[in-house]
Order: structure tokens, then C-alpha cells, then sequence
């Protein structure tokens, strides 16, 4: 849907290039630097670089995942073959492991941030950010 939608192309706001240029921007927002920043479409630039980057973390969690638990992905489907190539390029098992545990970190990292964004926001721009996460609404200001 976010490629073919006609009136909100999603995937327009996740240009890298475009995002790096406008991350002091923001981040001199976020750190309380600036009193305000430029508008943005629906995600700013550190919302759509950290989105990018959680989708990768999320393939890598995946593969690392599949390596250490010896290529059986499904109850029936067993491949113990299949991700060896994942424990490789790593260095082996046990670095499989410690990258693994290092990006269910991240995500807990990153859900600690994004929650807590999500109060500030809601509380500086009183716009119900908080309560978007849960609706998929945000009160938009005239």
C-alpha cells in the first residue's frame, strides 16, 4: 500500500540521502537546542532512519536466529544446513550468539526511546501522539 497509494506515499519520507541532510534539524530538537523544526511529511528523518534500520536489524535477527537454532525455521522444515554460511561470515556459533543478543538489545534500546518520545511529544505539542500509536490517528493542528 505504501507504493501505490495515490494521496500519501509513505515511501517518499524513507529517502536516506534526503534524511541525513535533515538529521541536525531534528536531533537540535530532539536535544532541546532548537525550539522548533521544519515540517516534515509523516515520518522525520530519525523516525524514518531508525525504521530503516529496525527493518534490518530485524532481517539480521532473523538470519541469526536460523543459525543458532541449526537451520530449523519451522516445526516440520529442517535444514541444518541452511544458515551455516550465517555462522561463517560472523566467525562462528558463539559470535552468532553475541551478535544475536546484541540486537535483542537494540530492540529493547530502541522500544525504550520510542516510548519515550512518543510521552514527550505528546506532552510538548499535546497533539495525542501517544494515543496514535494505539489508534493510528493524530490530531493535526490547523
Amino acid at each position: 500500500m505504501a507504493f501505490r497509494s495515490t494521496f500519501d506515499n509513505d515511501w517518499k519520507d524513507f529517502s536516506i540521502i534526503e534524511n541525513l541532510k535533515n538529521v541536525p534539524d531534528i536531533l537540535g530538537y530532539y536535544l532541546f537546542i532548537k525550539g522548533s523544526h521544519k515540517d516534515y511529511r509523516k515520518y522525520n528523518p530519525l523516525q524514518a532512519l531508525s525504521y530503516l534500520f529496525v527493518a534490518l536489524v530485524i532481517i539480521f535477527t532473523a538470519l541469526t536466529g536460523g543459525a543458532l537454532y541449526h537451520g530449523r525455521v519451522f516445526l516440520i522444515l529442517s535444514a541444518p544446513d541452511s544458515f551455516r554460511w550465517v555462522n561463517n561470515l560472523l566467525g562462528g556459533e558463539s559470535y552468532t550468539r553475541i551478535w544475536h543478543i546484541l540486537a535483542m538489545w537494540f530492540f529493547i534500546i530502541f522500544l525504550l526511546i520510542h516510548v519515550y518520545m512518543s510521552i514527550m511529544i505528546t506532552m510538548i505539542n499535546k497533539d495525542k501522539t501517544l494515543s496514535s500509536i494505539f489508534t493510528g490517528y493524530k490530531l493535526k493542528k490547523h
